[in-house]
Order: C-alpha cells, then sequence, then structure tokens
C-alpha cells in the first residue's frame, strides 16, 4: 500500500510541476490562454499513461494510486482554469 501511495504521490508532484511550468508560460505570453489549458491537460495525460503502464506491476493497491491521481487533476486542472481566467 505504501508504495501505491508512493506512487499516486509522485504522479501528483508531477502534474503539479506541469501547471507550475504551464502557468510561469502563461504570465510571459498571455495571448495563449485557452491553448495552454489543453495542452497542459495533453501533457499530464501522456505523463500519466506512461507512467502508469511502467509501474502497473508494482502497484499493490491501484485504488490508492487511482484516489490520488483524481485529486491531483482536479486540483492542477481547477488550479489552471482560475489561474489562466
Amino acid at each position: 500500500m505504501i508504495e501505491s501511495f508512493i506512487y499516486g504521490l509522485t504522479a501528483t508532484a508531477v502534474m503539479l510541476a506541469i501547471n507550475k511550468v504551464v502557468i510561469t508560460i502563461f504570465i510571459k505570453a498571455k495571448h495563449t490562454g485557452l491553448g495552454l489549458i489543453y495542452g497542459s491537460m495533453a501533457a499530464k495525460l501522456l505523463f500519466l499513461s506512461i507512467f502508469t503502464l511502467i509501474i502497473e506491476n508494482d502497484l499493490q493497491k491501484p485504488i490508492v494510486y487511482c484516489s490520488l491521481i483524481l485529486i491531483g487533476i482536479i486540483y492542477s486542472n481547477l488550479n489552471t482554469i482560475l489561474k489562466l481566467k
């Protein structure tokens, strides 16, 4: 269970790092707001897909991993939309 929790936290941390980069880009180029939202979601989806495929055999409790990822996705997307408005 600890491994699943750590993997979930790692995935969430990377998603938040992607979010931080997107917001930094937006601050420098204000006219790219909507494109950055979709690009951010695509980058997160690509990362999570590859990361999950790599670690799928190591997950003891996938529900813990999925719950943490879901929380991270909701927070990250909501934060991105609120900051880019």
